[in-house]
């Protein structure tokens, strides 16, 4: 547990070195699945691994979160095959 928070292990390639910074636009902008598997643009190409996670406690973002989770309209509210994981990675 010797990296900052918040870290993830990112899913599918490319797979970054253990450690290195990965930018919020390679989450959404895989290069061959946004293409190849016509993903739309409100669903992420790639995503983490929310059973390898590090996070700080934090009681505002966790408010933040309680609120959006509860609220069946908010838009982060859609059909995926991993919620929890996309919904942390974004």
């Amino acid at each position: 547990l010797d990296l900052p928070a918040p870290a993830a292990m990112k899913r599918g390639p490319p797979v970054p070195r253990h450690g290195e910074r990965v930018p919020y636009s390679a989450i959404w902008e895989h290069p061959t699945r946004r293409s190849g598997d016509e993903l739309p643009p409100h669903q992420q190409a790639s995503g983490i691994n929310a059973g390898v996670m590090l996070l700080r406690p934090d009681a505002s973002v966790f408010d933040q979160m309680e609120a959006e989770i509860m609220d069946w309209n908010h838009p982060e509210h859609y059909a995926t095959y991993m919620p929890e994981q996309e919904y942390l990675s974004r």
